[in-house]
């Protein structure tokens, strides 16, 4: 599989070679003819067959040489980057930049976005993505002016192809902390509730999301054979709450009364007051 056009484009252009905008639609087209895999593409409606979102893409890809690539004279570094970022707790975040450039003191962040609309000034200011890279890019180059976060919107042009946010570092250490607040609340979570979003329905593993995938009926040997399992873990949980009582008993007779208030183990302390008087020999 080829790489992505963007990347092929600007890793042609670091490399000294210009690449004509057919060059460019033409790489696509025998790439996309290339790699397409019909039950690769999840859509709603199935009267939208290959052709159309070869052509959707095609005219992304017109709009953007066009209306950026010919009128953008900045420094591309690097493009589809590849590193990490390591956080305060020792997690490390993958670090892949679309396109990361630099002028005059400043470092430039692009993310391409296909959405149906365009990306709100709010939305783009509170984004967490390309914030994260932008500690990344801090800490590489902690004596850079500005780290400017750039979303090209490839489904439309004018105003509304670019949006620009960034963050101050009083902001971007908050994002640290926040994000290593929440993988210390993710490892240490037992319990994962579905959470069903508009992405739900593109999603190829839904063949193992209980969203999708019907619960099992039980046949009759299922019921029997969960009774049957239920009754003895009731045999097993009554036959230890027994044996309990009865180790209880022991260290209460061991503990002396009034001269033992906690017996110590090799990774335990039992604390003898807690224990009721008990008889074992009795019966329940």
């Amino acid at each position: 599989m080829g790489i992505n056009p963007y990347e092929a484009l600007y890793k042609a252009r670091m490399n000294g070679k210009y690449v004509s905008e057919e060059e460019f639609i033409d790489y696509y087209n025998v790439n996309w003819k290339a790699n397409y895999v019909k039950d690769g593409i999840k859509h709603t409606d199935e009267n939208y067959g290959q052709d159309y979102f070869r052509l959707q893409g095609e005219g992304m890809l017109a709009r953007y040489y066009r209306d950026i690539y010919q009128n953008d004279d900045i420094a591309v570094l690097g493009v589809e980057t590849d590193d990490t970022l390591t956080l305060p707790d020792g997690n490390t975040l993958y670090i892949r930049i679309d396109k990361f450039a630099y002028r005059d003191g400043v470092y430039y962040m692009y993310d391409y976005k296909t959405d149906q609309k365009p990306k709100e000034q709010a939305v783009a200011d509170a984004d967490q993505q390309l914030a994260t890279y932008a500690v990344w890019v801090r800490q590489r180059f902690p004596n850079a002016k500005d780290v400017k976060l750039v979303w090209h919107m490839l489904r439309f042009d004018g105003e509304q192809a670019t949006v620009t946010s960034s963050r101050t570092p009083e902001q971007l250490k908050g994002l640290v902390d926040e994000i290593v607040a929440l993988i210390k609340e993710i490892e240490s979570a037992t319990v994962f509730p579905i959470r069903e979003n508009p992405h739900c329905k593109y999603c190829t593993y839904q063949s193992m999301c209980p969203k999708f995938v019907p619960p099992k009926a039980l046949t009759i040997e299922d019921r029997v054979k969960l009774v049957d399992e239920l009754a003895q873990k009731q045999a097993d949980k009554r036959r230890l709450e027994h044996e309990i009582k009865d180790i209880q008993a022991e260290l209460v007779k061991i503990a002396e009364p009034g001269q033992y208030d906690v017996i110590s183990g090799t990774a335990y302390e039992a604390p003898i007051e807690r224990y009721p008087a008990y008889d074992s020999d009795a019966t329940d």
